[in-house]
Protein backbone atom coordinates (compact mmCIF):
# COMPACT_ATOMS: atom_id res chain seq x y z
CA UNK A 1 0.00 0.00 0.00
CA UNK A 2 2.83 2.41 0.89
CA UNK A 3 4.48 1.80 -2.48
CA UNK A 4 1.17 2.39 -4.25
CA UNK A 5 0.68 5.75 -2.43
CA UNK A 6 4.20 6.87 -3.37
CA UNK A 7 3.57 5.87 -6.98
CA UNK A 8 0.26 7.76 -7.10
CA UNK A 9 1.85 10.85 -5.52
CA UNK A 10 4.70 10.76 -8.04
CA UNK A 11 2.31 10.43 -10.96
CA UNK A 12 0.21 13.33 -9.67
CA UNK A 13 3.29 15.51 -9.27
CA UNK A 14 4.54 14.69 -12.76
CA UNK A 15 1.13 15.48 -14.24
CA UNK A 16 1.06 18.81 -12.40
CA UNK A 17 4.51 19.69 -13.64
CA UNK A 18 3.61 18.70 -17.18
CA UNK A 19 0.45 20.82 -17.04
CA UNK A 20 2.41 23.76 -15.71
CA UNK A 21 5.01 23.35 -18.43
CA UNK A 22 2.29 23.14 -21.06
CA UNK A 23 0.82 26.46 -19.86
CA UNK A 24 4.17 28.23 -19.63
CA UNK A 25 4.47 31.26 -21.89
CA UNK A 26 6.56 30.81 -24.98
CA UNK A 27 9.85 32.63 -24.51
CA UNK A 28 10.20 31.83 -20.81
CA UNK A 29 13.86 30.90 -21.18
CA UNK A 30 14.67 30.91 -17.46
CA UNK A 31 11.57 28.80 -16.68
CA UNK A 32 10.27 31.04 -13.87
CA UNK A 33 6.73 31.17 -15.26
CA UNK A 34 6.83 34.81 -16.41
CA UNK A 35 8.23 36.71 -19.35
CA UNK A 36 10.82 39.35 -18.53
CA UNK A 37 13.63 41.22 -20.25
CA UNK A 38 15.95 38.55 -18.79
CA UNK A 39 14.24 35.94 -20.97
CA UNK A 40 14.71 38.08 -24.07
CA UNK A 41 18.39 38.47 -23.22
CA UNK A 42 18.85 34.71 -22.81
CA UNK A 43 17.17 34.06 -26.14
CA UNK A 44 19.28 36.68 -27.89
CA UNK A 45 22.48 35.17 -26.48
CA UNK A 46 21.40 31.74 -27.71
CA UNK A 47 20.40 33.11 -31.11
CA UNK A 48 23.82 34.68 -31.73
CA UNK A 49 25.73 31.67 -30.46
CA UNK A 50 26.88 32.95 -27.06
CA UNK A 51 24.93 30.21 -25.26
CA UNK A 52 24.08 26.67 -26.43
CA UNK A 53 20.71 26.17 -28.11
CA UNK A 54 19.13 23.12 -26.51
CA UNK A 55 16.20 21.17 -27.83
CA UNK A 56 14.13 22.60 -24.98
CA UNK A 57 14.91 26.15 -26.04
CA UNK A 58 14.01 25.40 -29.65
CA UNK A 59 10.68 23.85 -28.63
CA UNK A 60 9.47 26.25 -25.94
CA UNK A 61 11.12 29.55 -26.86
CA UNK A 62 10.18 30.04 -30.49
CA UNK A 63 7.51 32.79 -30.43
CA UNK A 64 7.28 33.24 -34.19
CA UNK A 65 6.84 29.49 -34.72
CA UNK A 66 9.41 29.13 -37.49
CA UNK A 67 11.31 26.37 -35.60
CA UNK A 68 14.47 28.50 -35.61
CA UNK A 69 15.73 30.57 -32.67
CA UNK A 70 16.63 34.06 -33.89
CA UNK A 71 16.88 37.66 -32.69
CA UNK A 72 13.27 38.06 -33.86
CA UNK A 73 12.19 35.61 -31.14
CA UNK A 74 14.07 37.63 -28.54
CA UNK A 75 12.37 40.81 -29.79
CA UNK A 76 8.91 39.23 -29.60
CA UNK A 77 9.64 38.02 -26.10
CA UNK A 78 10.68 41.53 -25.05
CA UNK A 79 7.47 42.96 -26.51
CA UNK A 80 5.44 40.45 -24.51
CA UNK A 81 7.43 41.21 -21.37
CA UNK A 82 6.58 44.93 -21.54
CA UNK A 83 2.94 44.33 -22.49
CA UNK A 84 3.05 45.16 -26.19
CA UNK A 85 2.16 41.59 -27.16
CA UNK A 86 0.00 38.95 -25.54
CA UNK A 87 2.22 36.04 -24.55
CA UNK A 88 1.25 32.81 -26.27
CA UNK A 89 1.23 29.62 -24.26
CA UNK A 90 3.34 26.65 -25.23
CA UNK A 91 0.48 24.77 -26.88
CA UNK A 92 -0.23 27.76 -29.16
CA UNK A 93 1.79 27.28 -32.32
CA UNK A 94 0.85 30.71 -33.68
CA UNK A 95 3.15 32.65 -31.37
CA UNK A 96 2.24 36.04 -29.94
CA UNK A 97 -0.95 37.88 -30.82
CA UNK A 98 -0.84 41.61 -31.52
CA UNK A 99 -1.49 43.80 -28.48
CA UNK A 100 -3.38 47.07 -28.69
CA UNK A 101 -1.35 48.97 -26.10
CA UNK A 102 0.73 51.84 -27.45
CA UNK A 103 4.21 52.79 -26.26
CA UNK A 104 3.66 56.55 -26.57
CA UNK A 105 0.99 57.87 -24.23
CA UNK A 106 -0.72 60.94 -25.72
CA UNK A 107 -3.02 61.36 -22.71
CA UNK A 108 -0.34 62.22 -20.14
CA UNK A 109 2.28 64.94 -19.73
CA UNK A 110 5.19 63.99 -21.98
CA UNK A 111 8.57 64.71 -20.40
CA UNK A 112 12.16 64.38 -21.55
CA UNK A 113 12.43 61.21 -19.46
CA UNK A 114 9.34 59.78 -21.19
CA UNK A 115 10.94 60.52 -24.55
CA UNK A 116 14.14 58.72 -23.55
CA UNK A 117 12.21 55.64 -22.45
CA UNK A 118 10.11 55.57 -25.62
CA UNK A 119 13.12 55.95 -27.90
CA UNK A 120 14.86 53.04 -26.18
CA UNK A 121 11.80 50.81 -26.36
CA UNK A 122 10.83 51.59 -29.95
CA UNK A 123 14.38 51.04 -31.16
CA UNK A 124 14.48 47.68 -29.41
CA UNK A 125 11.10 46.63 -30.83
CA UNK A 126 11.75 47.79 -34.39
CA UNK A 127 15.54 47.79 -34.83
CA UNK A 128 15.43 47.33 -38.62
CA UNK A 129 13.40 50.48 -39.18
CA UNK A 130 13.85 52.78 -36.19
CA UNK A 131 16.98 54.08 -34.51
CA UNK A 132 18.17 57.20 -32.73
CA UNK A 133 21.31 58.97 -31.64
CA UNK A 134 22.40 62.05 -29.71
CA UNK A 135 23.26 64.87 -32.08
CA UNK A 136 24.60 66.95 -29.22
CA UNK A 137 24.06 67.96 -25.61
CA UNK A 138 22.34 70.94 -24.04
CA UNK A 139 23.92 73.31 -21.54
CA UNK A 140 22.20 71.35 -18.77
CA UNK A 141 23.52 68.02 -20.07
CA UNK A 142 20.47 66.60 -21.83
CA UNK A 143 20.79 64.70 -25.08
CA UNK A 144 19.52 66.34 -28.25
CA UNK A 145 18.05 63.25 -29.85
CA UNK A 146 17.47 62.60 -33.52
CA UNK A 147 15.42 59.53 -34.43
CA UNK A 148 15.57 57.87 -37.84
CA UNK A 149 12.42 56.31 -39.22
CA UNK A 150 13.60 54.04 -42.01
CA UNK A 151 16.76 52.11 -42.79
CA UNK A 152 19.05 55.14 -42.91
CA UNK A 153 20.08 54.09 -46.44
CA UNK A 154 17.40 55.84 -48.47
CA UNK A 155 18.31 58.25 -51.25
CA UNK A 156 15.75 60.82 -49.99
CA UNK A 157 15.39 62.42 -46.56
CA UNK A 158 12.72 64.33 -44.68
CA UNK A 159 13.56 66.37 -41.57
CA UNK A 160 11.07 67.03 -38.77
CA UNK A 161 11.82 69.26 -35.80
CA UNK A 162 9.53 69.33 -32.78
CA UNK A 163 9.71 71.10 -29.44
CA UNK A 164 12.00 73.96 -30.45
CA UNK A 165 9.74 76.21 -28.39
CA UNK A 166 9.63 74.90 -24.86
CA UNK A 167 6.06 75.77 -23.88
CA UNK A 168 4.74 73.97 -26.97
CA UNK A 169 5.40 70.63 -25.31
CA UNK A 170 2.25 68.81 -26.44
CA UNK A 171 3.74 68.23 -29.89
CA UNK A 172 6.59 65.78 -29.08
CA UNK A 173 4.14 63.11 -27.87
CA UNK A 174 1.93 63.63 -30.94
CA UNK A 175 4.80 63.22 -33.43
CA UNK A 176 6.25 60.25 -31.56
CA UNK A 177 2.80 58.63 -31.64
CA UNK A 178 2.65 59.11 -35.41
CA UNK A 179 6.07 57.49 -35.77
CA UNK A 180 4.98 54.57 -33.60
CA UNK A 181 1.79 54.14 -35.63
CA UNK A 182 3.92 53.81 -38.76
CA UNK A 183 6.15 51.23 -37.09
CA UNK A 184 3.26 49.16 -35.77
CA UNK A 185 1.55 49.02 -39.17
CA UNK A 186 4.61 48.86 -41.39
CA UNK A 187 3.19 46.20 -43.70
CA UNK A 188 -0.44 47.28 -43.68
CA UNK A 189 -2.04 49.47 -46.40
CA UNK A 190 -2.66 52.43 -44.10
CA UNK A 191 -2.20 55.29 -46.59
CA UNK A 192 -3.99 55.31 -49.94
CA UNK A 193 -3.74 51.55 -50.19
CA UNK A 194 0.02 51.58 -49.68
CA UNK A 195 2.08 50.31 -46.77
CA UNK A 196 4.66 52.34 -44.84
CA UNK A 197 7.27 49.89 -46.10
CA UNK A 198 6.42 50.81 -49.69
CA UNK A 199 6.22 54.55 -49.04
CA UNK A 200 9.47 54.68 -47.07
CA UNK A 201 11.33 52.21 -49.28
CA UNK A 202 13.76 54.88 -50.43
CA UNK A 203 13.00 57.63 -47.91
CA UNK A 204 14.31 58.15 -44.39
CA UNK A 205 12.63 60.48 -41.92
CA UNK A 206 14.92 62.26 -39.43
CA UNK A 207 12.98 63.47 -36.40
CA UNK A 208 14.14 65.78 -33.64
CA UNK A 209 11.31 64.82 -31.27
CA UNK A 210 12.30 67.35 -28.58
CA UNK A 211 14.85 69.77 -30.00
CA UNK A 212 14.86 71.92 -26.85
CA UNK A 213 14.73 69.49 -23.91
CA UNK A 214 16.09 71.97 -21.36
CA UNK A 215 13.40 74.47 -22.27
CA UNK A 216 10.65 71.85 -22.17
CA UNK A 217 11.84 70.82 -18.71
CA UNK A 218 11.78 74.44 -17.53
CA UNK A 219 8.26 75.00 -18.84
CA UNK A 220 6.98 71.77 -17.31
CA UNK A 221 8.89 71.72 -14.00
CA UNK A 222 10.40 75.14 -13.39
CA UNK A 223 13.87 75.04 -11.87
CA UNK A 224 13.41 71.77 -9.97
CA UNK A 225 15.05 69.48 -12.56
CA UNK A 226 17.94 71.77 -13.55
CA UNK A 227 21.51 71.60 -12.37
CA UNK A 228 22.31 74.35 -9.83
CA UNK A 229 24.34 76.48 -12.23
CA UNK A 230 21.70 76.29 -14.95
CA UNK A 231 18.93 77.06 -12.49
CA UNK A 232 20.84 80.15 -11.36
CA UNK A 233 21.18 81.33 -14.98
CA UNK A 234 17.46 80.95 -15.63
CA UNK A 235 16.57 82.63 -12.36
CA UNK A 236 18.88 85.50 -13.27
CA UNK A 237 17.15 85.93 -16.64
CA UNK A 238 13.79 86.23 -14.91
CA UNK A 239 15.06 88.72 -12.35
CA UNK A 240 16.66 90.88 -15.08
CA UNK A 241 13.44 90.87 -17.09
CA UNK A 242 11.41 91.82 -14.07
CA UNK A 243 13.83 94.57 -13.02
CA UNK A 244 13.70 96.04 -16.55
CA UNK A 245 9.90 96.06 -16.46
CA UNK A 246 9.56 93.56 -19.29
CA UNK A 247 7.43 91.22 -17.17
CA UNK A 248 5.26 91.52 -14.11
CA UNK A 249 4.63 87.77 -13.89
CA UNK A 250 5.61 85.69 -10.91
CA UNK A 251 8.61 83.42 -11.40
CA UNK A 252 6.36 80.36 -11.71
CA UNK A 253 4.18 82.07 -14.32
CA UNK A 254 7.20 83.30 -16.23
CA UNK A 255 8.81 79.86 -16.35
CA UNK A 256 5.58 78.12 -17.33
CA UNK A 257 5.46 80.29 -20.47
CA UNK A 258 9.19 79.74 -21.19
CA UNK A 259 9.97 79.21 -24.92
CA UNK A 260 13.77 79.54 -25.08
CA UNK A 261 16.57 77.16 -24.21
CA UNK A 262 18.34 77.29 -20.84
CA UNK A 263 20.57 80.12 -22.10
CA UNK A 264 17.53 82.26 -22.81
CA UNK A 265 17.92 81.94 -26.61
CA UNK A 266 14.96 81.32 -28.88
CA UNK A 267 16.04 78.27 -30.90
CA UNK A 268 13.50 78.97 -33.62
CA UNK A 269 15.11 82.34 -34.26
CA UNK A 270 18.73 81.34 -33.79
CA UNK A 271 19.70 79.66 -37.07
CA UNK A 272 19.04 82.48 -39.51
CA UNK A 273 20.36 85.09 -37.10
CA UNK A 274 23.50 83.43 -35.72
CA UNK A 275 24.51 81.33 -38.71
CA UNK A 276 23.61 83.36 -41.77
CA UNK A 277 23.73 86.87 -40.35
CA UNK A 278 20.35 87.72 -41.81
CA UNK A 279 18.74 90.72 -40.19
CA UNK A 280 15.80 89.78 -38.03
CA UNK A 281 14.89 92.25 -35.33
CA UNK A 282 12.78 90.74 -32.57
CA UNK A 283 13.24 93.76 -30.34
CA UNK A 284 14.77 91.52 -27.66
CA UNK A 285 18.47 92.19 -27.17
CA UNK A 286 19.29 90.06 -24.11
CA UNK A 287 18.54 86.53 -22.91
CA UNK A 288 14.84 86.12 -22.19
CA UNK A 289 12.10 83.52 -22.06
CA UNK A 290 11.33 84.17 -25.74
CA UNK A 291 12.35 86.00 -28.92
CA UNK A 292 16.03 86.58 -28.11
CA UNK A 293 17.73 85.29 -31.30
CA UNK A 294 21.15 84.82 -29.68
CA UNK A 295 24.59 86.08 -30.54
CA UNK A 296 26.07 86.17 -33.99
CA UNK A 297 29.30 84.52 -32.84
CA UNK A 298 27.97 80.95 -32.75
CA UNK A 299 24.72 78.98 -32.86
CA UNK A 300 23.28 77.37 -29.75
CA UNK A 301 23.88 73.63 -29.18
CA UNK A 302 20.33 72.79 -30.23
CA UNK A 303 20.63 74.83 -33.43
CA UNK A 304 24.05 73.33 -34.16
CA UNK A 305 22.62 69.81 -33.84
CA UNK A 306 19.95 70.62 -36.43
CA UNK A 307 22.46 72.19 -38.80
CA UNK A 308 24.90 69.29 -38.39
CA UNK A 309 22.26 66.79 -39.40
CA UNK A 310 21.20 68.82 -42.40
CA UNK A 311 24.83 69.07 -43.47
CA UNK A 312 25.12 65.27 -43.63
CA UNK A 313 22.00 64.67 -45.69
CA UNK A 314 22.49 64.01 -49.40
CA UNK A 315 19.01 64.77 -50.68
CA UNK A 316 16.55 66.38 -48.24
CA UNK A 317 13.21 66.72 -50.03
CA UNK A 318 11.10 68.35 -47.29
CA UNK A 319 11.29 69.79 -43.79
CA UNK A 320 8.55 70.15 -41.19
CA UNK A 321 8.64 72.34 -38.09
CA UNK A 322 5.90 71.50 -35.59
CA UNK A 323 4.80 74.34 -33.30
CA UNK A 324 1.76 75.69 -31.43
CA UNK A 325 -0.66 77.45 -31.65
CA UNK A 326 -3.30 78.62 -34.14
CA UNK A 327 -4.16 75.49 -36.15
CA UNK A 328 -2.56 76.92 -39.25
CA UNK A 329 0.40 76.45 -41.58
CA UNK A 330 3.11 78.99 -42.36
CA UNK A 331 4.88 78.51 -45.66
CA UNK A 332 5.62 81.84 -47.36
CA UNK A 333 8.94 83.29 -46.26
CA UNK A 334 10.14 85.29 -49.22
CA UNK A 335 11.49 82.29 -51.10
CA UNK A 336 12.35 82.55 -54.77
CA UNK A 337 9.87 81.87 -57.52
CA UNK A 338 11.69 78.67 -58.42
CA UNK A 339 11.11 77.32 -54.90
CA UNK A 340 7.44 78.25 -54.67
CA UNK A 341 5.97 75.29 -56.56
CA UNK A 342 7.47 72.70 -54.21
CA UNK A 343 6.49 74.81 -51.20
CA UNK A 344 2.89 74.96 -52.43
CA UNK A 345 2.82 71.19 -52.91
CA UNK A 346 4.11 70.54 -49.39
CA UNK A 347 1.63 73.04 -47.96
CA UNK A 348 -1.28 71.37 -49.74
CA UNK A 349 -0.22 68.00 -48.32
CA UNK A 350 -0.05 69.38 -44.79
CA UNK A 351 -3.44 71.07 -45.20
CA UNK A 352 -5.10 67.88 -46.45
CA UNK A 353 -3.84 65.77 -43.54
CA UNK A 354 -4.19 68.16 -40.62
CA UNK A 355 -7.19 70.17 -41.69
CA UNK A 356 -5.30 73.34 -40.74
CA UNK A 357 -5.42 76.29 -43.13
CA UNK A 358 -2.41 77.84 -44.83
CA UNK A 359 -1.60 81.44 -43.91
CA UNK A 360 -2.02 83.37 -47.19
CA UNK A 361 0.45 86.18 -46.45
CA UNK A 362 4.22 86.27 -46.11
CA UNK A 363 5.07 84.79 -42.73
CA UNK A 364 8.85 85.11 -42.40
CA UNK A 365 9.75 84.91 -38.72
CA UNK A 366 13.30 83.61 -38.91
CA UNK A 367 12.20 80.07 -38.05
CA UNK A 368 14.01 76.79 -38.73
CA UNK A 369 11.61 76.10 -41.59
CA UNK A 370 12.54 79.48 -43.06
CA UNK A 371 16.23 78.57 -42.78
CA UNK A 372 15.66 75.26 -44.61
CA UNK A 373 13.73 77.05 -47.36
CA UNK A 374 15.93 80.11 -47.81
CA UNK A 375 19.38 78.63 -47.21
CA UNK A 376 18.99 75.05 -48.45
CA UNK A 377 16.13 75.51 -50.94
CA UNK A 378 14.30 72.60 -49.29
CA UNK A 379 10.50 72.99 -49.24
CA UNK A 380 9.53 73.54 -45.61
CA UNK A 381 6.47 74.49 -43.60
CA UNK A 382 5.74 75.37 -40.00
CA UNK A 383 2.65 73.56 -38.70
CA UNK A 384 1.00 75.31 -35.76
CA UNK A 385 -1.13 72.90 -33.70
CA UNK A 386 -3.92 73.57 -31.25
CA UNK A 387 -5.87 76.65 -30.21
CA UNK A 388 -5.36 79.05 -27.34
CA UNK A 389 -2.33 80.29 -25.46
CA UNK A 390 0.64 78.03 -24.84
CA UNK A 391 1.23 75.94 -22.95
CA UNK A 392 -1.94 74.46 -24.35
CA UNK A 393 -4.19 72.43 -22.03
CA UNK A 394 -3.13 68.79 -21.81
CA UNK A 395 -6.63 67.84 -22.91
CA UNK A 396 -5.71 69.02 -26.44
CA UNK A 397 -2.83 66.54 -26.78
CA UNK A 398 -4.87 63.56 -28.08
CA UNK A 399 -6.60 65.79 -30.63
CA UNK A 400 -3.28 67.18 -31.82
CA UNK A 401 -2.01 63.61 -32.21
CA UNK A 402 -5.05 62.81 -34.35
CA UNK A 403 -4.44 65.88 -36.53
CA UNK A 404 -0.79 64.97 -37.11
CA UNK A 405 -1.40 61.26 -37.65
CA UNK A 406 -0.44 60.36 -41.20
CA UNK A 407 1.45 63.59 -41.90
CA UNK A 408 4.85 61.91 -42.17
CA UNK A 409 3.62 59.26 -44.62
CA UNK A 410 1.72 61.83 -46.67
CA UNK A 411 4.82 64.01 -47.05
CA UNK A 412 7.00 61.01 -47.92
CA UNK A 413 4.45 59.88 -50.50
CA UNK A 414 3.77 63.31 -52.02
CA UNK A 415 7.19 64.90 -52.10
Amino acid sequence: MKRLCILLFTLTLLCSLAAAAAAAPIGDADRDGTLTAADARLLLRAAVGLDPVTGELRRDCDPDGDRTLTAADARLTLRAAVGLEDAAESDDVNGFAAHSQDVVDVTALYTYEDLQADLRLLSSLYPARFSYEEEGYTVDGRGIYCAVLGTGLGSRQIVVDVGAHAEEYLNPAAVMADAENILRHYDEPVYRGRTPREILADTDVYIFPMLNPDGVTISQSGLTKLQPGTAETVRGIYEAERAAGRTDATQDEYLRAWKANANGVDINRNALFAVTGRDYDTGVTAPASEEFPGNRSAPEAETAAYLRLFGRLKNPVAALSIHSQGSLIYWLCGQSETDLAAARRLTAIAESVTGYYAEPDDSFVGALADWAMLEKHVPAVTVETGLGGSPLPLAQQPGIADRLRGLILAVADGM
